[in-house]
């Protein structure tokens, strides 16, 4: 996997997943500042134009390589919700944990796009869900979950009640647990690729699961109320990139 310093993960997840005092305002979703131009908005964005491995893509599986099982053990410790116009924000304490193999890697936020960004042989999805882990060498691995409209997600109401307005932070009244977003089966495509946003920096392990979950239309339609824009990336060009299941 591709590393990072922890500081310059910090920063640019800071930059990319959420506000930045830096090009706060810069890009968007639509417009004549949306996807299409992010590459000739800052030379920091230079990736969203020029990447080879951009995300998100079109799923279409092309190696069979026998993945090691996901082992996920969430705790219920979210603490606040955060909406920053583009996207809203879960955050995590400590111990939550992605396992594969002998590679360990800490949740730090899940953040929500609608509709979805990935694609899989086509077929695109009503929401997805981004949740970010590191580990203790600063390499990033992206576990996204693709949602179809259906029965009401319980788990997800407490923050759905807290999201707060543009550019505002809301505790939350207790605490949340990530798991509740997850499908029962987590069978997974495994492909490197970016972040779906700027400065779309690329060398991220993107664990795509290959079974929707499920969530209410009322439950979409508040998420995407939170943003003035459907807030997904169009889909990349793979560039014949592995994608392995």
């Amino acid at each position: 996997m591709y590393r990072l310093t922890f500081f310059g993960l910090i920063l640019t997840l800071i930059a990319s997943l959420f506000s930045s005092k830096v090009n706060a305002q810069e890009w968007s979703y639509s417009g004549e500042n949306g996807p299409a131009n992010w590459g000739s908005i800052s030379p920091e964005f230079a990736n969203c134009s020029s990447g080879q491995r951009q995300s998100p893509i079109n799923i279409v599986p092309n190696l069979n390589g026998n993945l090691q099982p996901l082992d996920i053990s969430y705790e219920a410790n979210g603490t606040n919700i955060s909406n920053n116009g583009r996207t809203v924000r879960i955050d995590f304490g400590s111990g939550s944990e992605l396992v594969i193999g002998i590679n360990r890697y800490e949740l730090s936020q899940v953040h929500f796009h609608v509709p979805g960004e990935h694609q899989i042989n086509g077929q695109t999805f009503a929401m997805e869900a981004h949740f970010a882990h590191t580990d203790s060498e600063g390499n990033i691995v992206v576990l996204a979950v693709l949602y179809a409209p259906g029965v009401e997600n319980s788990g997800l109401n407490n923050a759905l009640s807290a999201i707060p307005a543009n550019s505002e932070t809301n505790a939350l009244s207790s605490p949340f647990n990530p798991a509740a977003l997850l499908p029962e089966d987590l069978d997974y495509f495994q492909f490197v690729g970016s972040m779906t946003s700027p400065p779309c920096l690329e060398g991220l392990t993107w664990i795509v699961l290959k079974n929707t979950a499920q969530i209410s239309a009322a439950q979409i339609e508040a998420l995407s109320n939170a943003f003035p824009d459907a807030n997904n990336r169009p889909v990349q060009a793979a560039n014949g990139r592995v994608i392995v299941e």
